[in-house]
């Protein structure tokens, strides 16, 4: 990912890559830029109305790895996602692609995109000056909260969008008057891990639902768990 350029970038156009025009010259949407500096295939274009549709496997993973968003502030913020969007779909499809890729099937553990907007779960998206660039959910049950599908594409990483995605989730969690906060991950996601262990949380065993799974099923999970004093903790 490149830090800084003499002439300054336009982090619209870094994340869509060039526009492409067929033979009239007429508009067919944005491709994201390949390392080479070449457009890729159309197939995995968005359109000038929608840049980021749904993406297919080999896509998503392209796309994860090379969005170029440029050196300097920019915007974060975090809204409540209220139905499954096509970003919705894409940055869960990059995450279930990531999490495919170290774990087999019974160790894996995250809601569904349905399951993420049952009435007892809030799902956030993350933008970069308007872009997706990641996701995070809390569920609520009776006497907790739980972190679930924490994701942030890997050009966006370093600039505090998990932090963002989890003070927000923090903050809804204490609204439903919860004052316990659990999470299960991976022993593989050390970045993720990180950001929990600096938010607070602290190891526990398996909580809820993961107590009473096979031994198999959690031996690649751990479980961590933070008490909610205040907004300001």
């Amino acid at each position: 990912m490149s830090s800084r350029s003499a002439r300054g970038c336009n982090a619209r156009e870094r994340l869509r890559g060039p526009l492409v025009r067929d033979a009239e010259g007429r508009d067919r949407g944005w491709c994201v830029s390949s390392p080479g500096g070449r457009a890729n295939a159309p197939d995995w274009c968005g359109s000038p109305q929608n840049p980021l549709n749904p993406l297919d496997v080999e896509a998503r993973a392209k796309l994860s790895g090379t969005l170029d968003l440029c050196a300097g502030s920019m915007s974060i913020t975090i809204e409540r996602a209220v139905e499954a969007s096509p970003e919705v779909y894409d940055l869960i499809g990059e995450l279930n692609d990531v999490l495919g890729a170290v774990y087999e099937s019974h160790q894996r553990h995250g809601l569904s995109i349905v399951q993420l907007f049952e009435p007892h779960v809030r799902f956030f998206v993350a933008r970069l000056d308007g872009f997706a660039v990641g996701c995070g959910g809390v569920a609520v049950f009776e006497d907790y909260a739980e972190v679930k599908r924490m994701y942030t594409r890997p050009a966006a990483r370093g600039r505090g969008v998990g932090k963002a995605l989890l003070l927000r989730i923090e903050d809804e969690a204490r609204g439903a008057g919860k004052s316990i906060l659990r999470l299960e991950t991976g022993t593989s996601q050390q970045e993720a891990i990180g950001l929990y262990e600096r938010r607070g949380f602290r190891p526990r065993g398996p909580f809820g639902p993961y107590a009473a799974m096979p031994a198999r099923n959690v031996e690649t999970s751990l479980f961590f768990e933070k008490v909610l004093r205040s907004s300001n903790d």
